[in-house]
């Protein structure tokens, strides 16, 4: 379940974001602006800016971006606010001298920002900033200038990508020294996009490294966050180690590596998947970070450090780093480094345990022998240390601990923990204790708290259940089978107000999503169906709330339960059997439907026995899907009817679909889509590779029909490595085969001598 913070805990990040910009409120400014700043290389500030909700992100560029503000108290940091405007050219880009006697500012901006009739608008105005230059109509850092003003209006990354290209097409262009802030520009600019798809960003990191200019470490930071956006870990690769053969970018650059580099680093390493990189850094046969270097570890490289255990399911070194190894009275790597642990990193510990079934060692921590968190102790347990051990509690199903540590063991002369330490329960503990009952089959204990004799959440106490309360038990509700304590909690019964309405808490898409999903759970369709489709629809076009994605992906879910394939055509397709076609749902709710949908529909067509193999409705849900070729849809599609995939491919080698090698050649088996499927070009752009759950069942077809040899994988190295790993796990647990990472190619994997 996604972390869901409450109002308290997004003031809470607020005000500490608050305070650490304010104490260079000018450089602020730029930092909100997604300029250069003091403030990019700090990572703890960076991770708490981007959990603030949107509207506390909009309080703090207000407060710092407005005139009333005391961070415009004189008429320098008026300048500065001033020049980060639109519809002005920041004057401090310049380190020459003007020339050619240039026009204002405001006019240079107006130019670039007027819409061009062109298509290629972008493209246009780049080529005429740069044949302006050309003709010495203005100076390099003019052209700099103009260009970050260019940058700053993109709203697309396909718009970004089209200055970068355009740029890199010109020869002069590339063989000139720029000031580095075109570099940060056009990186603070491709952060904003981070909601687009990994691969949009493929090739974005080559091209600007190309550019020439005086790289920093700041620079280094703020390629790192683009390789996280890009999934690419090669590239962190060579950017900050390089290889055997050729010097990192760093020391091509002259960079020496800092701390706030490594820490960067390691959290590309935690998004890419690569453990053993980040570990490398402070425990290798080389580290780069040690007490007898001059770069030492800190605190943050431990949380990070720490973040990459969870992620990877690596408790072992967790707690060589955290607590060291008491049987063999080992001091931990924290104590060797001479960094005093805090509440913060056994918090993060904590949460290590409660993704690889170490409960025990959580609940040591406060509850053991030696508890290292304790009333009578210095560190002492805290509000975030309940909510990390009742995750933990949930991962490990501890109902018992969990109940202890929130409400005590039922007899009234024992406080529970939380009253122990001295710790006043919130909703978000409540929330979290909620979960652990989910997960544990013991539904009746969540309800009680707000429905039961003693309540601790309601409206006439200083507690009151609210919407993460909700979906919370909704989720509770849906792992029960509870539907009637569902809709009680929604939608009320007849005459009776809902549970919400009592509480005075507005419904919103998220917690009527969440009921879909109990609906399908229990078998009350047409309860899910009534909210989209009924006589009093409560999410529709014409209303405040609106059906999203991922209402359709819930509704196609309660569809396939219950095998109901007419609303799924509806809701996807619409009808065309009749001489009037009819819209889908989703078109009149202007959702677009996308691969998700698209393969749970098909499911939908498999339970429900409606699915035509001659049809597929492939070109009708292409188009749907935007999908430019028919082998996505296949790569996506076969997998879902496994019996068949055998018959399935053979079938689709006979039409044309697949290549007769199906990506097989000289005992290597090449996973990316245009290798195993016919009509397949790169034009220049990356080719993905095929989903996991294709490339098992393809290997398996591989193994019993052509080659059972195999000894190379080309898995590719984007999407996260997932299937990369995916297929190393996969080919040990089946087949006893052991593939390792090849040494020069991340996107390969070999197989290991051993197993030969």
């Amino acid at each position: 379940m996604a972390t869901v913070r409450t109002p308290a805990e997004q003031q809470s990040i607020y005000e500490s974001v608050l305070k650490s910009l304010q104490e260079y409120p000018s450089e602020a400014v730029s930092y909100l602006n997604f300029k250069v700043s003091k403030f990019d290389d700090n990572e703890d500030l960076q991770q708490s800016y981007q959990v603030l909700s949107e509207t506390n992100k909009q309080k703090l560029y207000d407060f710092f971006n407005t005139e009333s503000s005391p961070t415009h108290s004189n008429s320098h940091k008026r300048e500065v606010h001033n020049c980060e405007k639109p519809s002005n050219v920041c004057p401090y880009f310049a380190t020459e001298p003007f020339s050619n006697a240039p026009q204002s500012s405001t006019q240079y901006a107006k130019q670039i920002h007027q819409p061009s009739s062109s298509p290629n608008s972008f493209d246009t105005q780049t080529r005429a900033l740069i044949h302006s230059w050309k003709l010495e109509q203005k100076s390099k850092n003019q052209l700099g200038i103009e260009l970050n003003a260019l940058i700053g209006g993109c709203t697309k990354l396909s718009k970004l990508i089209e200055i970068i290209h355009t740029l890199k097409n010109d020869k002069r262009v590339m063989e000139t020294s720029w000031n580095i802030r075109l570099v940060h520009e056009l990186l603070h600019k491709a952060a904003e996009f981070s909601d687009s798809h990994s691969s949009d960003f493929d090739g974005v990191f080559s091209d600007i490294v190309l550019f020439k200019s005086a790289y920093e470490a700041k620079t280094c930071i703020l390629l790192l966050k683009l390789i996280k956006l890009n999934l690419n870990f090669s590239d962190a690769k060579r950017l900050v180690l390089g290889n055997a053969a050729e010097a990192s970018l760093m020391q091509q650059w002259g960079i020496k590596p800092d701390v706030a580099i490594y820490n960067a680093f390691i959290t590309a390493c935690v998004r890419t998947d690569h453990f053993n990189s980040a570990w490398q850094l402070v425990c290798g046969d080389e580290p780069v970070m040690a007490p007898h270097l001059p770069l030492k570890a800190n605190s943050i490289i431990c949380l990070n450090l720490l973040t990459a255990c969870a992620e990877a399911g690596r408790y072992a070194e967790a707690k060589s780093l955290a607590l060291g190894d008491g049987d063999t009275a080992t001091a931990s790597l924290m104590q060797q480094w001479d960094i005093k642990p805090n509440i913060v990193i056994y918090n993060s510990f904590i949460m290590v345990c409660a993704k690889t079934g170490q409960f025990d060692s959580a609940w040591q921590l406060v509850c053991g022998d030696k508890p290292v968190m304790a009333p009578h102790l210095s560190l002492k347990a805290d509000s975030i240390t309940c909510i990390n051990l009742l995750t933990a509690c949930a991962e490990a199903g501890r109902y018992v601990e969990a109940r202890s540590l929130v409400l005590g063991d039922g007899n009234a002369a024992t406080a529970s923990l939380m009253q122990q330490w001295d710790i006043k329960p919130n909703v978000a503990i409540y929330s979290a204790f909620i979960t652990v009952c989910a997960k544990t089959s013991q539904f009746d204990s969540a309800w009680q708290l707000v429905c039961g004799d003693k309540p601790v959440m309601a409206p006439h106490l200083s507690l009151k259940a609210n919407q993460i309360t909700c979906m919370n038990l909704l989720a509770a509700c849906a792992e029960a089978g509870r539907f009637a304590e569902a809709k009680s909690l929604v939608l009320g019964d007849g005459d009776t107000a809902s549970l919400m309405q009592q509480w005075g808490i507005k419904p919103n898409v998220a917690i009527y999503n969440a009921f879909i999903t109990v609906c399908a759970k229990t078998g009350q369709f047409d309860s899910a169906w009534q909210l989209v489709r009924g006589d009093n629809p409560l999410m529709a076009p014409q209303l405040p709330l609106k059906a999203d994605s991922i209402t359709c992906l819930n509704l196609l879910t309660a569809c396939a339960e219950m095998e109901r394939f007419t609303e799924a055509k509806s809701l996807v397709l619409g009808d065309d059997d009749t001489n009037t076609a009819t819209d889908s749902l989703m078109q009149q709710w202007g959702i677009k439907p996308d691969v998700a949908i698209y393969n749970a529909f098909i499911k939908v067509c498999i339970k429900a026995k409606e699915f035509d193999a001659e049809i597929w409705y492939l070109e009708k849900i292409m188009n749907e899907c935007n999908m430019s070729t028919p082998s996505q849809i296949h790569a996506q599609l076969a997998p879902l009817d496994k019996d068949n995939f055998a018959s399935m491919i053979d079938k689709g080698i006979t039409q044309g679909i697949y290549k007769k090698s199906l990506g097989l050649m000289n005992h290597c088996l090449d996973l990316h889509i245009d290798k195993i499927f016919e009509g397949q070009s790169s034009n220049g752009t990356h080719i993905r590779g095929v989903p996991l759950a294709f490339a098992k069942l393809l290997f398996c077809y591989h193994k019993k029909n052509n080659e059972p040899n195999i000894v190379s994988i080309i898995t590719g190295y984007h999407g996260n490595n997932t299937v990369k790993n995916g297929m190393i796990s996969f080919l040990n647990d089946v087949f006893g085969l052991e593939f390792i990472e090849d040494k020069f190619n991340l996107g390969k994997i070999v197989l290991s001598e051993s197993t030969h």
